[in-house]
């Protein structure tokens, strides 16, 4: 997040999904002028990119991205047709854990076995591109800010797929 809060534009704004993408946020990205857009932890995995999408209609001029899971992303991915078919270049950043890693954390404080938490990923910057999009895979922290970077610099929608460790907690 602190790469993140370094690289979006000040006037960007950001679609936020539910899960532990979410929590990270709140908790370590440092707004400026932003704008974003959030549910409001009603539960409502999948919300980020079709925020991401309506906030690109509303302001076509500014940078658009969406902050997701992978979990939250796989519930709307269609809708990244709909962004290439549109032209709304934007940057999706998929924290990608392999996991529901929110209902994983639930588990563990209520004290409950871990139970269904698990996913399997198809291959998200294949997916972009196969869309008619673009995408990167990060799997070093030290290449997100160049990544985001490049991703801003593409004029379409671009996935870019963070490989992030799910047992970090």
């Amino acid at each position: 997040m602190q790469v993140l809060s370094d690289v979006i534009p000040d006037d960007a704004l950001i679609s936020i999904d539910v899960g532990e993408n979410g929590w990270w946020f709140g908790r370590n990205f440092r707004m400026k002028r932003q704008r974003m857009v959030m549910s409001g932890y009603l539960a409502t995995m999948g919300f980020g990119l079709p925020g991401a999408i309506a906030a690109k209609i509303a302001s076509p001029d500014r940078q658009v991205f969406c902050i997701t899971g992978d979990g939250g992303f796989v519930m709307a991915m269609a809708d990244f047709v709909t962004a290439v078919r549109e032209k709304l270049p934007m940057v999706v950043v998929i924290l990608n854990n392999r996991e529901l890693g929110m209902i994983r954390v639930e588990q563990m404080i209520e004290k409950y076995e871990n139970f269904g938490t698990n996913l399997v990923n198809p291959d998200f910057v294949q997916y972009a591109r196969s869309c008619g999009g673009e995408g990167k895979r990060v799997t070093e922290p030290e290449d997100l800010g160049r990544a985001i970077q490049w991703a801003m610099q593409q004029n379409r929608p671009v996935i870019v797929d963070v490989d992030t460790d799910p047992t970090r907690f």
